[in-house]
């Protein structure tokens, strides 16, 4: 009996830490065409604050099939 309430609380400890130690993704979405934009419109990615985003996604990128790495498909990207 002592040995399976033993066994019950390292359970409730172990699903308690999982719970609090939990980490969340904050994306940020980011597309290269908001570059072009004049005025309050533009947007290139060092408007981006890093405090608020934990990943950014970037809109579009080609994908080199013999490397297997993104590449952009304009020069500026």
């Amino acid at each position: 009996m002592k040995l399976f309430i033993v066994y019950i609380l390292l359970l409730t400890a172990a699903s308690i830490h999982s719970i609090y130690s939990r980490q969340y993704v904050i994306g940020c979405y980011f597309t290269n065409w908001s570059q072009y934009r004049q005025g309050l419109g533009h947007f290139s990615p060092s408007h981006i604050d890093p405090s608020l985003c934990t990943h950014v996604y970037y809109a579009f990128a080609n994908i080199n099939v013999k490397t297997r790495s993104p590449s952009s498909f304009e020069m500026n990207d």
